[in-house]
């Protein structure tokens, strides 16, 4: 949607980070998939395959890890 240059650059990680301020999850190193999309001319689908799979995968681990927890630290009567 824009020519890759120094400006759209920073234009995508700048509406990156604000989008992830807003939702109060802030990830800097989530700043660079942007940069990565526009360098390598990459589609949506890059950002639908690698990303929501990914983004899937770790918050599955995440609730995992969490009701783990809550599993061992249940006291026992």
């Amino acid at each position: 949607m824009m020519p890759v240059a120094w400006w759209s650059l920073g234009l995508a990680v700048g509406l990156a980070m604000a989008t992830m301020a807003l939702a109060r999850v802030i990830h800097p190193p989530a700043g660079g998939t942007p940069i990565a999309i526009m360098m390598t001319h990459a589609g949506w689908g890059c950002l639908f395959t690698p990303v929501l799979v990914g983004a899937v995968v770790l918050s599955s681990c995440a609730l995992a890890y969490r009701l783990l927890l809550r599993r061992v630290s249940r006291p026992r009567d």
